[in-house]
């Protein structure tokens, strides 16, 4: 397990930040300038914290703590993998020496090099020199060089940010079948959500030098706990909506003049309030077929806006009701709903499950921060 919990100050600027991992993919997540990459500086051994400690298992890389001793383990004594956006590739070497150039002096390690190169589909390239390589394939030699050393910990700092969407796509795949072949703590830096929902399984959101909320991928993004790391994360569909009245299983809703009834999962009081809801959750509903008992609760008319094809789904804009600007967004895989001839225009209705509609806690009620 890595344990982080450090603080480093700046004239502006603190960073104050700890969580655990074990061995899985966290995300980091979060603005430019909250922090990302100074995080992973601590952990590598890059930079020291004014005060905290750092643990690998068992090993104590970094403790600045009043009464207690004092330690620091250098950066090459930490074996922490760590790839940049910008590739560091060796010009002078080619692609299998600067595979070879991250592992000790052993009489196989040629072959070693040789077969990273090969599990990233690169082996044809072994005596080509960086500047015969593509940008994808830079940034594979790069991860294939981190990967050789054999790290306690990998930590990638925006690697894929210079690629396109589908090289993007493939090197995300390629990192996680790495990753399930030899499970490490490992930290993505991105803020980009795309990116994050591909490969991570835990989400870390950074904020102003503070983690601001962490836990399972999905769990996050499916219900985020409070309105700012919604906003953070750019989810669609964040409605402010006011209560109406609660009972012990069930929230009734009024979303101006529309009554939606939302299934009760915290402390909810009557008045203003902000919901969110899944693009996936928003069902279009076929007028020759039966409607499923759980989307008759919430039935909605819409008026689709806009239709827009993204790499991984359809997006689709509807304007809800017969008038005022009150919106919404579905994504759905893009042969969904090819009997109903969707364009611009078109007229449905929309159905919503109950348990679908999140009502988020109000900064009162969503807790401390996580971070110090």
């Amino acid at each position: 397990m890595l344990e982080v919990d450090v603080r480093l100050r700046f004239p502006g600027f603190d960073l104050d930040v700890h969580f655990s991992l074990n061995h899985e993919i966290a995300v980091l997540y979060g603005p430019s300038g909250a922090g990302k990459s100074l995080t992973l500086s601590l952990i590598a051994g890059l930079r020291k914290a004014d005060e905290g400690e750092i643990r690998f298992g068992s090993k104590v890389w970094f403790r600045r703590r009043r009464g207690k001793k004092g330690v620091w383990i250098p950066a090459r004594k930490r074996k922490v993998g760590l790839v940049f956006q910008r590739y560091a590739l060796f010009p002078h070497m080619t692609a299998l020496e600067n595979v070879m150039y991250a592992i000790p002096d052993r009489p196989d390690r040629e072959a070693i090099a040789r077969s990273w190169l090969r599990r990233l589909h690169l082996e044809h390239l072994a005596g080509h020199y960086p500047e015969m390589l593509s940008g994808g394939q830079q940034q594979r030699v790069a991860i294939a060089r981190v990967l050789a050393m054999e790290p306690n910990v990998l930590l990638l700092d925006e690697p894929f940010s210079a690629l396109d969407w589908a090289l993007k796509t493939y090197l995300l795949e390629e990192l996680k079948a790495l990753h399930q072949a030899r499970p490490i703590p490992t930290i993505y830096v991105t803020h980009q959500i795309e990116e994050a929902t591909l490969l991570g399984h835990r989400l870390l959101v950074i904020e102003h030098g503070r983690i601001i909320t962490h836990g399972p991928m999905d769990q996050i993004l499916r219900a985020p706990d409070n309105e700012r790391t919604a906003a953070l994360l750019g989810l669609t569909n964040l409605i402010r909506m006011n209560v109406v009245a609660v009972s012990s299983h069930e929230v009734i809703l009024d979303w101006e003049g529309d009554r939606l009834m939302a299934a009760r999962s915290h402390d909810v009081h009557p008045g203003p309030a902000v919901v969110y809801i899944e693009p996936g959750d928003v069902k279009i509903l076929y007028p020759d077929r039966p409607v499923l008992p759980l989307l008759e609760i919430n039935r909605l008319p819409a008026t689709i806006a806009e239709i827009t094809d993204t790499p991984r789904h359809r997006r689709i804009r509807v304007r809800v009701g017969h008038r005022g600007q009150r919106y919404l967004e579905i994504h759905c895989p893009r042969l969904s709903y090819q009997s109903l001839q969707l364009e611009p225009g078109k007229e449905v209705m929309l159905g919503i499950r109950r348990d679908r509609l999140q009502i988020l806690p109000q900064p009162s009620q969503a807790g401390p921060e996580t971070g110090r």
